[in-house]
């Protein structure tokens, strides 16, 4: 659950108030699903490689915590990717893109990804 699902606690915190989330997409695996109890409620995180292109990540934050979303950049590139939560955008065009309930800001990662930001809740994003 730590590598392919990426669930860890984020450094410097307890109790699992922050939540790294941080799949790891390899080009042979077609899906991986994961959860993990803790302290504050289930912590779930799941992705299936999409035909097409791109992947679909789905993923539940515990009540009391909040996640730091680490989209992989083998899938999604913050320059030419875009990531939907069902018909909506939360990033396109290289920019987060407020509206969806719960997915509070979003950013490029240093080494070129997406990294979202995200309350407690359950989410169904697709990346191509």
């Amino acid at each position: 659950w730590k590598v392919l699902a990426g669930i860890n606690l984020t450094p410097d915190t307890i109790g699992w108030t922050n939540i790294t989330l941080a799949p790891r997409v390899p080009a042979k695996l077609e899906w991986v699903r994961a959860r993990l109890n803790t302290v504050r409620g289930a912590v779930a995180s799941s992705w299936r490689q999409l035909p097409e292109r791109g992947f679909a990540y789905n993923f539940t934050v515990p009540i009391g915590s909040s996640a730091i979303v680490e989209l992989p950049l083998s899938l999604v590139t913050a320059n030419a990717s875009e990531v939907l939560a069902g018909t909506n955008a939360v990033w396109e065009g290289g920019k987060f893109v407020p509206g969806v309930p719960g997915i509070t800001g979003g950013r490029a990662s240093k080494e070129g990804g997406v990294v979202l930001l995200a309350k407690a809740g359950s989410y169904k994003l697709r990346c191509a």
